[in-house]
């Protein structure tokens, strides 16, 4: 049986943008990451190996807030 979870965060720039990148290619990056932007990371296996890949990424005017 699959069981999915639902984890979200909440974080500032650089640090934010930082860990996206890592999680995303494995290298250090200085990714920006605009305020009130949504990222959706979603962690599968491939090949038997654990991999991050990116789902979804919207941007503020998209979700009708106000953003940098």
């Amino acid at each position: 049986r699959r069981r999915h979870h639902l984890h979200g965060g909440i974080g500032h720039q650089p640090a934010l943008g930082e860990v996206a990148a890592l999680l995303l290619t494995g290298q250090e990056a200085p990714w920006r990451i605009a305020k009130g932007e949504v990222w959706w990371l979603h962690r599968r296996q491939r090949g038997g190996r654990p991999e991050v890949v990116l789902r979804l990424a919207l941007e503020p005017r998209l979700l009708g807030v106000g953003g940098d």
